[in-house]
């Protein structure tokens, strides 16, 4: 069978009319089993029998045969990447230096201390010119239901609906709340927080006109955690990733917090100008708000934390901004944009990395009335899953376990 394979193409040549080799001047290519195939070369060398002009019988069929490639197109490739890696090395440096240029924020509050806290640096929840009365206080706990205690610190548990009444009323200080800027008024859920965070307020500090600055120190009542799961949690990126809930890590989280007893600032100014066309995760702050500097100014505001109440330092390597957004249904205040960026910090202050922003939204206006539709979305989110609130100090002398009830 080998042999009458191996002259199968004589005899179709000569059926043609003509010899073997002339009567197949435009075949390219006749597939004989029994021929081994040419001996490898390498890359880009000429090859004579991958040649169909070698024998110059075959009419020229175009330059894109394996003969023709030649190794200089390797050489011209090779020689674009490495002229665009070069030029994106010195993009880089370029930016880095810009960036390392740019100086390290200090801290906003600083100015506070020599000018108008005759030198304290210090500045917590005894420092607020306003206290809250002893019966507010004792009205406020009885509110919570299973308190237990775990460093010092008593907590409670209360419904979505009564955690938001409570908020609001323990930290309402006569003589103290009618001097808070009434954007910051009210109870404030933080939806799509990726920290187990659902509730706070700020309507519990001391506003500085002439500095445009306004500060609320950490305090029972201020938070509200959840150890449950919501619906739906919230999450971010894709495959919902980056979401950090669990009875734990809420119990951690109010730990951390209540320990590090921080100051919060927010210093007010115009809206930035801003790149909007960033893709995620990159940002940066000034997207949301207007720059018209509208509403007395309370468009937009930076935002440091000082741990212990120092004011004289700050604690976050990020920038974080606090941005009114403008949905037509209400005034400035009802939702603000908190926007959290980071980077590395060989970076220096070049941010654009968004490190979990989310919206605040006021589910309780200024004057204790729900503010809807926020309102009803967040007790709808919450359900039957129980808040966690910090809602005071162990007393002194008595047993930690006097003030837990277990749970």
């Amino acid at each position: 069978q080998g042999p009458t394979c191996r002259k199968e193409p004589a005899r179709l040549a000569a059926r043609a009319g003509g010899p073997e080799r002339g009567a197949m001047r435009n075949v390219h290519a006749v597939y004989d089993p029994y021929q081994q195939p040419p001996p490898m070369h390498d890359i880009g060398t000429y090859n004579p029998m991958w040649d169909p002009k070698a024998d110059g019988e075959v009419e020229e069929y175009g330059r894109s045969g394996l003969g023709r490639f030649s190794g200089g197109i390797w050489n011209k490739c090779l020689a674009v990447a490495l002229s665009v890696a070069f030029a994106l090395e010195i993009f880089a440096a370029v930016g880095l230096y810009q960036c390392r240029k740019i100086p390290i924020r200090g801290s906003q509050a600083e100015v506070l201390v020599s000018d108008r806290l005759k030198s304290e640096s210090t500045y917590q929840a005894s420092s607020l010119p306003g206290k809250r009365e002893p019966s507010l206080f004792t009205k406020c706990a009885e509110g919570v239901r299973d308190k237990h205690a775990f460093d010092g610190m008593v907590y409670g548990y209360a419904s979505a609906a009564d955690t938001v009444n409570l908020l609001y009323m323990c930290t309402k200080v006569d003589g103290l709340f009618e001097q808070v800027p009434k954007e910051l008024r009210g109870v404030f859920w933080m939806r799509g927080n990726l920290d187990p965070q659902e509730l706070v307020v700020l309507q519990m500090g001391e506003w500085f006109e002439s500095e445009r600055t306004y500060l609320a120190p950490f305090a029972p009542f201020m938070f509200a955690w959840t150890e449950g799961f919501p619906q739906p949690t919230p999450s971010r990126g894709p495959f919902g990733l980056g979401s950090s809930y669990g009875r734990d890590v809420a119990r951690e989280n109010a730990k951390y917090l209540t320990g590090q007893r921080m100051t919060y600032s927010f210093k007010f100014g115009n809206c930035p100008q801003t790149t909007s066309w960033l893709p995620w995760p990159f940002s940066s702050n000034g997207r949301s708000c207007e720059s018209d500097g509208g509403a007395d100014g309370f468009q937009y505001a930076e935002v440091q934390e000082h741990l212990q109440g120092d004011l004289r330092s700050h604690a976050e390597d990020a920038h974080i901004s606090l941005e009114a957004i403008r949905d037509g249904s209400y005034e400035v205040g009802a939702s603000w944009r908190k926007g959290i960026f980071t980077a590395p910090s060989l970076l220096g202050e070049c941010k654009y990395v968004d490190g979990g922003s989310y919206d605040l939204v006021k589910v309780l206006d200024g004057e204790g009335r729900p503010l809807e539709p926020y309102y009803t979305e967040f007790i709808e989110y919450m359900g039957e899953v129980p808040l966690l609130i910090w809602s005071g100090v162990v007393p002194p002398g008595a047993a930690a376990s006097s003030n837990a009830s277990g749970r």
